[in-house]
C-alpha cells in the first residue's frame, strides 16, 4: 500500500459484529492478528475469507487469531448472507471504510482496493500490510499468505 509506514504500532480498532458486540485489537495482544478488510461481494475478498478459512484453524493453535471487518455501506444487511454462503472460520465484522483507510495509512486521492491484509505481531505491531492488488494475492494464495504469517507465530 501506498505511503504505509511498516513496521508501525497498530493503532486501536474495534470491528462491530453484526449481533452488536465488538472485538478490540488490544484484546488479541499476545496473540499474532491476520485483519482483513474485505467487501462482502468482492470475489477477491470472498475468495481470500477461503483461503484463511483453511489457514485459520491449522494455525490458531500456535496463536493465529483472524477477523475479517466489512468497509461497505450498510454491512449488517450483506454479512448474515456472507456467513451463511462462505463460513468463515473467524468472525466477520464491520469498521466504517474512512477508518480502515486511516488504520492501512491510505491515501484517500488514491482508490481504496480490498482486500487489505495487516498482520500484527504479538506485541501489537503491524509488521506486513498489502492490499488488493498485491501479487501475494495470485497463484498459490495458500502458500503466499502461510509464508507471510509463518514467520510471525514463531
Amino acid at each position: 500500500m501506498m505511503g504505509a509506514d511498516v513496521p508501525r504500532p497498530a493503532p486501536e480498532l474495534a470491528v462491530r459484529l453484526v449481533d452488536g458486540s465488538q472485538i478490540s485489537l488490544s484484546q488479541e495482544r499476545g496473540k499474532v492478528v491476520c485483519l482483513m478488510f474485505i467487501l462482502t461481494i468482492c470475489p477477491h475478498c470472498q475468495k481470500l475469507v477461503g483461503t484463511m478459512s483453511k489457514l485459520q484453524p491449522q494455525l490458531a493453535p500456535r496463536g493465529l487469531v483472524t477477523i475479517a471487518a466489512s468497509t461497505q455501506d450498510m454491512p449488517t444487511l450483506y454479512i448474515p448472507d456472507f456467513i451463511r454462503d462462505f463460513k468463515p472460520a473467524f468472525p466477520v465484522g464491520f469498521v466504517d471504510r474512512n477508518l480502515a483507510m486511516q488504520f492501512v495509512q491510505h491515501d484517500p486521492k488514491y482508490i481504496f482496493y480490498n482486500p487489505a491484509v495487516v498482520l500484527i505481531d504479538k506485541k501489537g505491531v503491524i509488521r506486513v500490510q498489502f492490499d488488493g492488488g498485491d501479487p501475494v494475492f495470485d497463484g498459490d494464495q495458500e502458500a503466499n499468505l502461510k509464508g507471510k504469517i509463518e514467520p510471525l507465530l514463531k
